[in-house]
């Protein structure tokens, strides 16, 4: 279990403690599920677990020089927790209203499982108040229930990948709510089950239309790999908010900077690599510098749904 979530953490980052650490502090309170949470030592193994994942964050502290764990801090904790990223925002329930989408057509018996957890609430409340213990599974369920979804319903961004942890809990509370007179719902069922490959196919097609336009960022990464020289720092005159950019120049091999204002931007040397807008900046730096234009590219921006057009530049002369 540990070194699974160690490896959880590596992989995809720290959130996997928040599905997890809350199910482990929620057991506590249930007398059943207790004994197993004690079974697995978290005081001992819980910080162990850690390890590999500080040791990452120390050696990439020390390989960028705190460059790219404070953008990590900032981009994926703080912004995530108190602002809209990308633009995807909602209140309270945005969610659940993605569920009755992604789980469609078997979220036709959404509306029943959520009657059912309605009524295992209450069922909660009213066995803690006369000291009887609930049945342990139901309890687990609605637990993983709150710590993989409903604390993220209170967060400003709203990112569909940030509750993939119910999916599978989900999909089993609605497999038994089938189960529970499969008789009656087998026609159901079947018409579903067609529903469902056509409605796979479908997102398939699109998902291949769509990431041919997301290679638009790898091949402009490329391009600017083409043209750096040893290790030069590169230019761009604003942070065009397209983080998998970094990732695809091979960060921290290079050296990335953006510039602040239009001064920093006279003031680079003479043979400086530069990533800039065509729309809104080449034609008023053509005022101030003299450039070499080495590239250009058509990158669609999915996160604002429209396409920019870049250009890579070298500074011949001020």
């Amino acid at each position: 279990f540990w070194i699974i979530l160690a490896l959880g953490a590596l992989t995809k980052g720290p959130p996997i403690y928040i599905f997890t650490g809350g199910i482990l502090f929620f057991a506590i309170f249930h007398k059943e599920l207790r004994a197993k949470v004690f079974l697995l030592y978290p005081w001992f193994f819980l910080p162990l677990s850690l390890i590999p994942l500080l040791v990452w964050g120390y050696l990439a502290w020390e390989r960028t020089n705190g460059e790219l764990i404070r953008w990590m801090l900032d981009w994926y904790v703080i912004r995530r927790a108190t602002s809209s990223v990308f633009g995807q925002q909602g209140p309270p329930g945005t969610y659940l209203l993605i569920f009755f989408v992604t789980f469609f057509p078997w979220s036709f018996f959404l509306p029943k499982v959520l009657r059912d957890l309605y009524n295992q609430i209450k069922e909660i409340v009213k066995h803690y108040k006369s000291g009887i213990q609930i049945n342990s599974l139901d309890y687990f369920i609605l637990i993983s229930l709150l710590s993989g979804w409903i604390i993220y319903e209170f967060m400003m961004s709203k990112i569909p990948s940030y509750v993939l942890s119910v999916y599978p809990v989900i999909s089993i509370l609605i497999a038994r709510k089938i189960n529970e007179n499969y008789t009656e719902n087998e026609k159901k069922v079947k018409i579903m089950g067609v529903i469902t490959i056509l409605f796979s196919l479908g997102i398939q097609i699109f998902l291949i239309y769509f990431n041919n336009k997301r290679k638009d960022t790898f091949e402009l990464a490329n391009q600017i790999k083409q043209n750096i020289r040893n290790s030069e720092i590169i230019y761009f005159d604003k942070d065009y908010g397209i983080p998998s950019l970094a990732y695809y120049l091979d960060f921290p091999k290079q050296k990335l900077k953006v510039l602040k204002s239009l001064e920093d931007l006279k003031n680079l040397e003479e043979g400086s690599l530069l990533v800039l807008d065509e729309d809104s900046s080449f034609t008023l730096l053509q005022h101030f510098l003299k450039l070499q234009i080495i590239s250009q590219k058509r990158v669609f921006l999915y996160d604002r749904n429209r396409y920019n057009n870049f250009m890579i530049v070298r500074i011949i002369s001020q």
